[in-house]
């Protein structure tokens, strides 16, 4: 069963996602040069589309396909639309999870790894939406951490005991 022992626990992540969409409605969609013309709400859908590709294959117990995602355009548009998949994904993730083994685009993989996968690229994602508010003047809408890595928080914190 899977308990985030030994992989990084999602939830925090999608609920700073949560927090963080309602202060954004006049900004959510909007595209930022920046961050390659894209908008805090397309790094939102895409972050969502891995955890729903990785899900939908597990269901089906079918093969993972990360490149066969729906790009479905409201969850990057509708900001209650992504609200309402987090709080969907949140639900699927809090549950006791089997780790089983899986098919990733032809490669053997289990549901731990694509899990931690799936939240290491979904912390990337919150770096580019990170600088995305910095550029919008709304950095302060999230914390510090917001977008780093867990195992880089743990080096910075150790750092300042041996400063």
């Amino acid at each position: 069963m899977q308990n985030y022992t030994t992989i990084t626990n999602p939830i925090p992540l999608l609920e700073q996602l949560e927090q963080l969409i309602p202060q954004l409605q006049d900004s959510y969609a909007l595209p930022i040069e920046a961050i390659g013309n894209s908008s805090i709400g397309d790094h939102i859908r895409h972050m969502i589309e891995f955890y729903q590709c990785l899900w939908q294959a597990v269901e089906q117990k079918s093969l993972v396909d990360y490149e066969s995602r729906q790009r479905n355009q409201e969850l990057a548009l509708i900001p209650e639309v992504a609200l309402a998949e987090l709080h969907r994904l949140k639900e699927i993730l809090s549950q006791e999870i089997e780790d089983i083994p899986l098919l990733v685009q032809g490669v053997q993989s289990s549901l731990g790894r694509e899990l931690q996968y799936a939240f290491d690229h979904a912390v990337h994602h919150c770096a580019l939406i990170k600088a995305g508010l910095f550029v919008l003047q709304k950095k302060h809408l999230v914390a510090d951490d917001f977008g780093v890595s867990p195992s880089t928080i743990r080096y910075r914190k150790s750092q300042l005991l041996f400063t």
